[in-house]
């Protein structure tokens, strides 16, 4: 088990900097809406002040995965009320360092 959490912790490491160089998502309204990663010295703290929990986290929390669903042109963390309303989902990749500041950031749509 521990050996599967190291490959997926991996796996999640390498889509995040493979993401990140090619800018895989073009939606101005999520990217706007992710500004606040963009600062110098945003911590996990932050993130999960704005974001809540993640979905998932690796590598003892060094990387965390949220799934994000874009709903009347604002992203949330959690499907409330018509699933219908979705118009695209979205996995976010976080990497922080030692001291739990972000170094990293992958956006990626889903659908």
């Amino acid at each position: 088990m521990v050996a599967l959490r190291r490959f997926l912790g991996l796996v999640a490491i390498a889509a995040v900097s493979a993401c990140a160089s090619r800018g895989a998502v073009d939606d101005p309204a999520a990217i706007a809406q992710l500004g606040f990663l963009n600062g110098p010295d945003v911590t996990r703290a932050y993130v999960e002040a704005r974001l809540g929990a993640p979905s998932t986290t690796y590598e003892g929390g060094a990387v965390a995965s949220y799934t994000l669903f874009m709903k009347n042109d604002r992203l949330a963390t959690t499907v409330d009320g018509n699933p219908g309303m979705i118009s695209g989902r979205y996995a976010l990749l976080l990497h922080y360092d030692a001291d739990g500041r972000l170094v990293r950031r992958a956006l990626t749509r889903l659908d």
